[in-house]
């Protein structure tokens, strides 16, 4: 075996080895991503409509009234309105919405890495075509 073919072997090789990685990589950024969104849309949607079960939105019809009114008020309804809420729903809620904002930051931040990859894979993929 020659070392031109061996080389070769390797160069496949790694490339092989490179495309799965950033398949994988993509592949699961994306279904974590979609995840995200959809457990924090769950879980939005079942907080609002606990909420509007409860009436807790009665609450901020006060600030039709007066200025008054909504001044010696506001703090009272505010502290109310936090007893009506699932408070661990309200939890869950927040840490998965933190968990999507660093998914997408993470993703914004390595997007040109990523792209570069791709387009390298490509690229030399065309080339030993």
């Amino acid at each position: 075996m020659t070392t031109k073919n061996l080389e070769k072997k390797i160069i496949k090789k790694v490339f092989k080895l490179e495309a799965k990685n950033t398949f994988f990589e993509m592949a699961s950024k994306v279904i974590g991503l979609l995840l995200l969104v959809f457990f924090v849309w769950i879980f939005a949607t079942t907080i609002l409509d606990i909420l509007k079960e409860q009436g807790s939105f009665d609450l901020f019809f006060f600030f039709r009234d007066n200025v008054e009114v909504m001044r010696r008020y506001f703090l009272e309804n505010v502290v109310t309105f936090y007893d009506e809420t699932p408070k661990l729903l309200l939890f869950i809620l927040f840490s998965l919405f933190a968990g999507l904002l660093l998914l997408v930051l993470t993703i914004v931040k390595n997007y040109g890495k990523i792209s570069n990859k791709i387009k390298s894979l490509y690229n030399f993929y065309k080339k030993n075509e």
